[in-house]
């Protein structure tokens, strides 16, 4: 078997009613069909180049003419991550751009507007899956007012149908409920017979987070009231004395020690006694001994290093896990332990992070609903660089848009601000304004061409 490249993937499928309990198999094919239970997968291999999808094809570059054109539409992909010794090279820069050409159609003044998508229609009974989705198509002038179908009758139509699909997520698994806690006195405990309400709890935990949309995770502890009750004090419980100084073995100077305390069971009146006494109580017994340190270097007693911090799920680079340990013994009033490391850090197993385009630029959009703003006219002369009628819009600078993905290196889609934006990538832009005929004015008469009867100036 291979760790990377093409490979199939599998999934088990259960038939579900309505209302989310099993159902006869036969129903599920009889309405729905057979589900998928393969499909084909791609895992790339650690030294290969890593290359982004497509983009979606630009539209065309002739729009609408007053004559057929030949126009061009193109889509671009980038390159995610250079190869490995030993991977798979990255296609040349002239293989990321695909061109092709495209005709249009003339304009005729009107256009196709089509509304946004609806939502995606599912089959009875289903909850996800396949399914179609739909929009509405409008004839509209270049005033973007609605008028008949027939002058939009010469431009290609757009599709009012497509396929989609609501992914299955899956839904949040969680345990059980525990028992409930006991009541318990509060601490310190009350004088016997003292009226005492406190709560117990229970707990569940997670099993499965919820993914692409499945049932999210319900509340994982609850909290209840215990009704008034007589408390009873516990008659004894544990005694602890201070920690002793960092004892080493006979034979060595320096190292790992222990450091041991007094721990001794007592009862109301302080009085020692047999410590199976507050063992019945369920008290647990308290630590009576611990590592310690000390340095080979001073006479530096310290703790032993805590855990190391939890890193997150999905940390970005530099990220650190800690951990610490303390100068015990008076130790830390020692001018010599003063340069002790009490404290050390790793770096977490991170992901870089690389933004790819997610769609071609938007169309150059002018501010325009402000006062004052340019608004080319209707009618215009026939001057060099002029416009059709209908073709005249805002113009002047502007800016254009387009989506970007923030994705792992592990191909897993991730937040915009792991990559450092906000998911939307823009840039100025310039719309030219059409040139309108201007004529100066009148010159004076020039003299009569006749020196007597008709003439002409």
């Amino acid at each position: 078997s291979h760790s990377c490249g093409d490979g199939r993937q599998t999934r088990n499928t259960t038939c579900l009613d309505s209302a989310g309990a099993p159902a006869p198999w036969e129903e599920c094919q009889q309405e729905l069909g057979t589900a998928p239970e393969q499909r084909e997968c791609h895992v790339p291999c650690s030294f290969d180049c890593v290359v982004g999808q497509w983009s979606p094809w630009s539209p065309c570059t002739r729009p609408c003419a007053s004559q057929l054109h030949v126009g061009f539409t193109q889509r671009n992909t980038t390159i995610i991550a250079p190869p490995g010794p030993g991977g798979t090279p990255c296609p040349p820069p002239d293989e990321l751009t695909q061109v092709e050409t495209c005709r249009v159609e003339p304009c005729g003044g009107a256009a196709w507007v089509a509304a946004p998508w609806g939502r995606c229609g599912l089959p009875a009974r289903a909850a996800c899956g396949p399914g179609r989705q739909s929009r509405t198509l409008h004839c509209r002038d270049h005033k973007n007012n609605t008028v008949s179908t027939y002058r939009c009758s010469g431009l290609s139509r757009p599709s009012l149908e497509r396929p989609c699909e609501v992914p299955c997520g899956t839904a949040c698994t969680v345990t059980s409920w525990s028992e409930w806690s006991p009541c318990l006195a509060p601490d310190p405990c009350p004088v016997d017979g003292v009226l005492v309400s406190s709560t117990q709890r229970r707990w569940r935990r997670v099993l499965v987070e919820a993914s692409e949309g499945g049932a999210p995770c319900p509340h994982l502890e609850e909290e209840r009231g215990c009704a008034q009750a007589l408390v009873t004090c516990k008659s004894h419980y544990w005694r602890v004395g201070p920690w002793a100084p960092c004892t080493l073995a006979d034979d060595v100077e320096c190292g790992t020690g222990y450091r041991v305390r007094r721990v001794e069971c007592v009862n109301a009146a302080g009085e020692v006694t047999e410590p199976t006494q507050c063992l019945l109580g369920e008290h647990i017994v308290p630590e009576s001994s611990v590592e310690c340190q000390v340095s080979c270097r001073e006479a530096c007693v310290t703790s032993t290093w805590t855990a190391w911090s939890a890193c997150p799920r999905h940390p970005p680079c530099g990220t650190a896990s800690l951990r610490t340990r303390q100068l015990l013994d008076g130790s830390q009033d020692n001018p010599g332990c003063q340069g002790m490391e009490l404290r050390q850090s790793e770096e977490c197993p991170c992901h870089n992070f690389y933004s790819t385009p997610a769609s071609s630029w938007s169309s150059c959009l002018v501010e325009g609903a402000a006062e004052g703003s340019t608004r080319s006219r209707a009618r215009l002369g026939t001057a060099r660089g002029s416009v059709p009628p209908g073709e005249a819009g805002l113009c002047g600078v502007g800016v254009r848009y387009r989506a970007l993905l923030c994705t792992r290196d592990d191909g897993v889609l991730a937040h915009p601000r792991s990559c450092g934006h906000s998911g939307v990538e823009e840039e100025p832009c310039m719309v030219e304004c059409p040139s309108e005929c201007r004529v100066g004015p009148w010159g004076a008469w020039s003299a009569c061409n006749a020196s007597c009867g008709a003439g002409l100036q």
